[in-house]
């Protein structure tokens, strides 16, 4: 071995480089020969340990001469990394070196940076390093914080090297945007250590790394962007002192990558125009402006006519803007008009004719709305000519997109007015006061448009009147329709003068605001007095623009929503009550829709607070009224549903706009929040419990009247006793819980408990004495769907207060003897009922006196059921009951309740003792729902408790305690079974597989990983090529996938079968009747044959390409067969999966 510590020494001691060149490369030379690298590399690092400080650490009083024989001795190890081969160093041994040399950073800031960069910049270069590494060099680097700016130039210039090897590596950079995300945390410390970079050669260098990062890292906020702007831009403007020694970069040089950097990405760009227009604010600029406006104008408008870069366009627009506003002046600097006069008739002049060129139209009124938004003065000079000429070209306009682009730029138009009119209350000057004077002149002219130009042009031409103009010819084109409404939206929400601190009045009269609603309603509400359904251009399309036009029109005028509502109710009692059909039934759908967003996607703001609600209360209580009045005419449920569906979407997006405006729900409000807009969450929580107490009460009502109270319990009203319409029925009441489970859940527990909620599931709000079971048996336990709308809003100490009733939870097993007659639905309501009751129940079961006594109670009665079958062989459980008992577990496992945890075993080992018969298939299926956690049973937002571990403890309580069991049986008698368990015959080993599969379907490959390699796998693989129902080879595909993404080795031993089981269900052909073949019963089902050909198609991703050679002709075959299949998403899949095995070399 290469004595190192002599190399170092000798190389300290030498001046000529020459000479340490040759030092350095027999260490490397060295390193490269050792038997034993890893003992050669420590004797080559620990070869410069006279040379290092002991406590000192580059301290103060430290003599000069150690220092630079340390800076020396560093260099050594630098100068033998830099001619080492790039293979020599494994990846330890690199990671251990980056330690070393990163740590100099912080400890030798006198002697060991320069060195420590260089070498720094050799271990990235290495075969070894790895992206991942790339963090801690950088959280290196950057521990110089204050003392980079004393390092001497070139040492600067070597950290800007090994930071531009860095992040010039693609592979590195993904690293970095994994690691670090939106937050760039990297680069907002590479920012605070080189703010101070004054040396043009480190500068030009500098840059080139911010211009690479904001051009390659895709996420990238924009607060960081903007950081990285902000440091950029101190430098401008950039310009060089002479300096004694001249470097080669010149001030050019600097310029370009200055301007490089300011247009790397679309964030920075946006801010360097605002900077540039701050600029041009300070100072004289203005005396500088005004002369050369002229040709700034002549230049930018270019950008504008035949620009195709939309950023750089509304960049030009904003600057044009600004030019505006400056020589508008401002109350504190009144300027002479001249300035705006001779700028806005410049505009006008270039402008004005270009309106009449569809081709430059658009961008004509884009620089004209610039400049109108320049001030009141720019306005009061350019609106008359401009109303005057859109109102000429759409005579003489031909075409509909000439007249939608006209239309638009009026609308730009009236928006700027009315942005300029909300300045006008600060206005208070009297200079001031004046131009506002001038302004309001204008009012009539605005209001003029509404008949001379809106109202012409929706009416469109007349009939038999042949002199009709172009434009209204052309008015019902679709795109022109769109523009009207939009434009009537605008022109409803001008108002006229303001004074003292008071919004104006409306410019419209109320017959025209009410002549507008007409117009938009027309578009947005659909009418059965229609003798045909319109076109869907005509109405469909324009429907969704219609109803932004209202929504805006209802903010201004809110007793416009009263006439929307009243006309959809009068539209709903001229529908045939019987027999409504299907595109009536969706337009009336539609319509409510876009009613309940119109008046209840946004909280207005009025005078008095509690009309807050009044958009709210006008379409709820109209609707409820209509939907009283359509049971009691025994209207058909179609019809019922749908008006069901408006109020529920009234209470949808009102209780959305609460959201937005920051007002959370109760639970949020227990821990704190922060609201944000104008309104506070403060403000507005009088209203928002308004709206509770409202939607609560409207929900007591709809349950009231959907039942009934009998002597023996409740049942449905007579508005249930049809037994045409049972499904539309059962919508209807599944709807009603939806929508309760949506209101109750806001109420926080004081509110809950005060109402006495846990008394409705039982008694579904009605007065007189409550039942002590859940549930409701008559009509087949319909009504159980109600109770189940409640129990999911109720929170889990509202909950405890069932055992004052007392409601006994054996009645969760009551029905078991009788369960396998209700109805499928009737079955899914109860199971769930059950899932939730012993979620929040046992989350409670030790706030009330008596609970945990009544659920082990509860606990060990489905012990009692989970028995073994006698000995005569006959069933004690049917899969429906079974399926109860698993959902009674899927409630209690979730909140990892210790009473509980016995159930898992008896559960997973029960299907197995009806493996003789389908009942054992069908029970092991039912074990999955134990690890789905079913979001519309158990989420967090019905205060449901789901623990993040309890997957993990399902798992290890029953697919761990199913492996031994479910091999094939061959495999079977040489693997050990639990312990005092029998071999399992060869049907329960495949119900066990059945059961293990249904269980992992749900949970995240991070759960069963360590069992995969060793027999998750080999039972996979065995369950798609034995299993008999397709829809468990299904779900083995689906887990199957998931492996082959996660750890594509442990399949590399079952490519064969995996390829042959998936042509076997992909390109099975359809069969006759009565001639399938066992084990499969039929034909796969599209969705089975889905997962087989998206398993195919990441094989050759996954798996390496020489050990899928001899599958590619036989699969190439297949694919191409599938890829004619007759169900788009079959050939879709195939499509895909046949290209992936092309590439592979055949």
């Amino acid at each position: 071995m290469a004595d190192f510590t002599a190399l170092a020494t000798r190389y300290v001691l030498a001046d000529d480089e020459s000479e340490q060149r040759q030092l350095a490369g027999e260490a490397a030379e060295g390193i490269k020969k050792a038997p034993r690298k890893s003992a050669a590399v420590l004797n080559w690092a620990q070869s410069i340990n006279p040379w290092m400080p002991g406590g000192r650490a580059g301290g103060d009083d430290e003599a000069d001469g150690d220092v630079i024989a340390r800076a020396k001795a560093l260099g050594f190890l630098a100068a033998s990394l830099e001619v080492l081969d790039s293979d020599v160093l494994r990846v330890e041994q690199v990671e251990h070196l980056i330690a070393f040399f990163g740590a100099m950073f912080a400890i030798d800031h006198k002697a060991g940076i320069l060195a420590a960069a260089t070498a720094l910049r050799c271990l990235c270069s290495m075969k070894h390093f790895r992206p991942s590494m790339a963090s801690s060099v950088l959280s290196h680097v950057v521990k110089l914080g204050d003392d980079f700016r004393l390092q001497a130039a070139p040492t600067r210039l070597a950290i800007y090297d090994l930071v531009t090897s860095l992040i010039s590596d693609k592979s590195v950079l993904e690293e970095l945007q994994q690691a670090h995300g939106t937050s760039c945390g990297f680069l907002v410390d590479l920012l605070q250590l080189c703010r101070n970079e004054r040396d043009p050669d480190n500068l030009l260098r500098w840059f080139a790394i911010l211009h690479l990062l904001l051009e390659r890292y895709e996420q990238m906020s924009t607060a960081v962007a903007e950081e990285v702007f902000k440091a950029v831009s101190d430098y401008f403007p950039i310009s060089m002192r002479s300096a004694a020694t001249p470097s080669g970069t010149t001030v050019e040089d600097l310029k370009n990558a200055l301007r490089v950097c300011f247009a790397a990405s679309s964030p920075v760009a946006g801010s360097v125009f605002d900077f540039l227009l701050k600029r041009l604010d300070q100072g004289d600029a203005l005396t500088n402006l005004a002369p050369h406006a002229s040709r700034i104008w002549n230049s930018l408008k270019f950008e504008v006519r035949h620009g195709e870069v939309p950023e750089t366009i509304d960049w030009t627009l904003r600057v044009i803007q600004a030019i505006s506003t400056r020589l508008n002046g401002t109350p504190t600097d009144p300027l002479d008009g001249v300035f705006a006069k001779d700028f806005v008739d410049l505009v006008l002049a270039d402008c004005i004719n270009d309106l009449s060129n569809l081709t430059y139209t658009k961008q004509a009124g884009q620089l004209l709305t610039s400049t109108l938004r320049g001030g009141r003065r720019s306005f009061n000079l350019s609106i008359t000519p401009i109303l005057t000429a859109v109102k000429q070209n759409l005579l003489r306009a031909k075409t509909a997109p000439h007249i939608r682009d006209l239309l638009a730029f009026l609308g730009d138009v009236l928006r700027t007015r009315q942005g300029l009119v909300d300045d006008e209350k600060t206005a208070d000057s009297i200079s001031a006061r004046a131009s506002w004077d001038e302004f309001h002149n204008h009012d009539a002219a605005i209001l003029d448009l509404l008949d001379s130009v809106y109202l012409s042009l929706w009416n469109g031409p007349k009939q038999g009147v042949d002199s009709a103009s172009q434009a209204e010819k052309q008015s019902q084109d679709p795109i022109v329709l769109a523009q009207i409404m939009n434009g009537l939206a605008e022109l409803i929400s001008q108002r006229g003068p303001s004074a003292e601190n008071i919004v104006g009045p409306l410019l419209c009269r109320p017959h025209q605001c009410m002549e507008v609603f007409t117009v938009l309603a027309s578009r947005a509400q659909y009418s059965f007095s229609w003798n045909t359904v319109p076109a869907p251009d005509n109405f469909q399309g324009l429907a969704h623009e219609a109803m932004l036009a209202l929504k805006t029109a209802t903010l201004v005028y809110p007793k416009g929503f009263g006439y929307l509502v009243g006309r959809a109710v009068s539209s709903i009692k001229e529908a045939p009550l019987k027999t409504i059909p299907l595109e009536d039934l969706e337009g009336l759908k539609d319509t409510l829709s876009r009613l309940s967003f119109v008046g209840c996607s946004t909280i207005p703001i009025v005078s008095l607070q509690e009309n807050r609600l009044c958009h709210f209360l006008t379409i709820v209580h109209a609707l409820h009224t209509t939907l009283e009045w359509l049971l009691d005419e025994r209207a058909s449920f179609t019809l019922v549903n749908s008006v069901l569906y408006g109020i529920y979407g009234s209470i949808l997006n009102i209780r959305d706009a609460f959201a937005q405006k920051g007002v959370p729900s109760q639970k949020e409000k227990s821990v704190g929040s922060s609201a944000t807009g104008p309104d506070t969450s403060q403000s507005l929580s009088p209203v928002f419990l308004a709206y509770l107490k409202e939607a609560t009460s409207l929900i007591r009502q709809l349950y009231l009247r959907a039942t009934a109270f009998v002597a023996d319990g409740i049942e449905l009203s007579t508005d249930f006793n049809s037994s045409t319409d049972l499904d539309e029925q059962d919508l209807y009441l599944h709807q009603l819980s939806g929508m309760a489970t949506f209101v109750i859940r806001d109420l926080d527990v004081e509110e809950q408990i005060k109402e006495k909620l846990y008394e409705a599931p039982s008694s579904l709000f009605h007065p007189g004495p409550v039942k002590t079971t859940v549930f409701h048996n008559h009509q087949g336990g319909r009504a159980d769907a109600l109770s189940l709308g409640i129990l999911r809003g109720l929170r889990p100490l509202c909950v405890a207060y069932l055992a004052d009733i007392p409601l006994s939870l054996q009645s969760l097993l009551e029905d078991l003897d009788n369960l396998d007659s209700l109805p499928q639905r009737a079955k899914m309501v109860r199971n769930g009922i059950a899932t939730i009751l012993s979620n929040k129940y046992s989350a409670s079961a030790n706030s009330r006196p008596g609970n945990l006594a009544e659920w082990q109670k509860l606990i060990e009665a489905v012990k009692t059921k989970l028995v073994p079958i006698n000995s005569a062989g006959s069933p004690s459980l049917t899969p429906n009951q079974f399926g109860r008992l698993v959902a009674i577990a899927t409630g209690a496992f979730p909140r990892l309740d210790k009473d509980a945890k016995e159930l898992a075993t008896l559960l997973a080992f029960t299907p197995e003792q009806y493996a003789s018969s389908r009942t054992g298939e069908q029970m092991a299926r039912s074990l999955g729902s134990l690890s789905s956690a079913n979001a519309d049973l158990l989420s967090a937002e019905n205060h449901s408790v789901v623990k993040s571990i309890y997957k993990q403890w399902v798992y290890s309580q029953t697919v761990k305690k199913l492996l031994p069991l479910a091999f094939p049986k061959q495999q079977s008698s040489e693997s050990a079974s639990p312990v005092g368990r029998d071999v399992p015959s060869e049907s329960a080993s495949s119900v066990n597989a059945i059961a293990i599969i249904s269980l992992v379907r749900h949970m995240p490959f991070s759960v069963y990983e360590d069992d995969v390699e060793e027999s998750l796998v080999r039972i996979l693989v065995a369950a798609v090529t034995t299993l008999p129902s397709w829809t468990d080879v299904s779900m083995a595909l689906r887990v199957l996938y998931v492996i082959l993404e996660n750890r594509p080795k442990t399949l590399q031993g079952h490519l064969k079968t995996l390829v042959d089981a998936s042509i076997n269900v992909f390109g099975a052909a359809p069969k006759p009747a009565g001639k399938v073949p066992q084990p499969r019963r039929g034909n796969p089902p599209p969705g089975c044959r889905k997962q087989a050909l998206r398993l195919v198609a990441h094989l050759p991703t996954q798996v390496e390409e020489g050990l899928l050679l001899p599958y590619g002709p036989q699969l190439l075959r297949a694919l191409s067969t599938a890829c004619g299949d007759r169900v788009r998403e079959i050939r879709e899949e195939a499509q895909l999966a046949r290209e992936n095995w092309t590439k592979v070399p055949l």
